[in-house]
């Protein structure tokens, strides 16, 4: 019976400590794990987003990367160009076409997404808009940052739409 007892009691215990796990708030929320600047108005934070991903030209791919240092991923390379102007997006490229406004002209500074997956039916790609039809994008695995056009066959093929956070 004691025996019995110690376990319903250390079942009970582990549920407990199971449930106030799933609780408790994470410590570092996107809201304070980052310094945002001051937002900047849509047409300077444009012009910056660009500039930023310019000067990330040549960097490598990197798998969920978000950073000069470690490099960048395709929806890594629009956090970073979009955080510095203080504009906190989502992380993945799919969630980034979810919240984006979607627009019909792209000026540069917006985004355009992509589905390169078989199916198309996931976005999981995003550029940076430039102007003259040229975007800025992290292409994949052993490749850098670099500048594609919206007339390349391939981009043509895979285009899904067009989105910003400026237009509200």
């Amino acid at each position: 019976m004691a025996m019995a007892s110690r376990l319903i009691l250390l079942a009970v215990m582990l549920t407990a400590m199971q449930l106030t796990g799933c609780s408790n708030t994470p410590k570092n929320t996107t809201s304070e794990a980052y310094q945002l600047p001051e937002a900047m108005p849509a047409e300077q934070a444009r012009k910056k987003v660009v500039e930023n991903a310019i000067t990330q030209l040549g960097k490598p791919y990197k798998l969920s990367g978000n950073s000069p240092i470690e490099g960048f991923d395709c929806s890594g390379l629009v956090f970073y160009t979009h955080l510095h102007v203080g504009k906190l997006v989502p992380r993945r490229a799919e969630d980034q076409y979810l919240s984006a406004v979607k627009i019909k002209k792209v000026q540069p500074g917006d985004l355009v997404f992509f589905t390169t997956d078989s199916h198309g039916k996931h976005i999981d790609h995003v550029g940076i808009y430039i102007g003259h039809n040229k975007f800025i994008h992290a292409p994949g695995k052993g490749k850098v940052v670099t500048t594609s056009s919206l007339d390349e066959d391939y981009w043509k093929k895979h285009f899904i739409g067009a989105g910003n956070y400026w237009n509200y």
